[in-house]
């Protein structure tokens, strides 16, 4: 199975789908890592009620409330 895009560079083989799990695994550390340094250089800030949203999303699969709005069209304030 291959992902397909438009883009303007014809000469690029579209990604197959393995290819785009790990571009996307990859950019996800990238992040992860990025977010672990930023807390650790920010110690003073209370991340507990970010933790404990994230916990509770997590607990209930609660859907992103930036998703939802994308899905509804909706903008988000």
């Amino acid at each position: 199975m291959e992902v397909r895009f438009q883009m303007k560079d014809t000469n690029r083989r579209a990604l197959t789908l393995e290819e785009a799990i790990a571009k996307l695994d990859d950019s996800i550390r990238e992040l992860n890592e990025a977010t672990r340094e930023y807390r650790s250089a920010n110690p003073f800030l209370d991340w507990s009620a970010w933790d404990a949203l994230e916990e509770q999303r997590a607990l209930d699969q609660l859907p992103d409330p930036m998703d939802e709005a994308k899905y509804n069209n909706e903008e988000v304030l």
